[in-house]
């Protein structure tokens, strides 16, 4: 985990790079999730920003919280039927409206 030495734009913070070792299988999407599966996943449109440039079904999702993603990433456990690694609390909002829980 981390970038490499030679990476041109390592960032800010330019971390070194460790091994890692995942406790538990996960599964992860090829693309970005789109706003169409966002649509038909959480059933809420985003929150479009005014220079948004592209608001077509195939475009990747944008304007969601962290806890708008984990919203997401647990109904998706949930059609697959796994145990959440979230269990947001006190949430304020709705997803895909500014979520923000504790």
């Amino acid at each position: 985990m981390g970038p490499p030495e030679n990476e041109p734009h390592r960032g800010m913070y330019n971390e070194d790079q460790v091994a890692v070792t995942f406790s538990h299988s996960f599964s992860i999407q090829e693309t970005e999730m789109t706003r169409k599966q966002w649509m038909a996943l959480v059933g809420v449109d985003t929150v479009a920003s005014p220079d948004q440039s592209c608001l077509e079904d195939d475009c990747p999702i944008t304007n969601v919280t962290w806890w708008d993603a984990v919203h997401a990433a647990n109904l998706l456990t949930d059609v697959d039927g796994l145990p959440r690694c979230y269990e947001p609390q006190d949430c304020t909002g709705t997803p895909g409206q500014r979520l923000a829980c504790t």
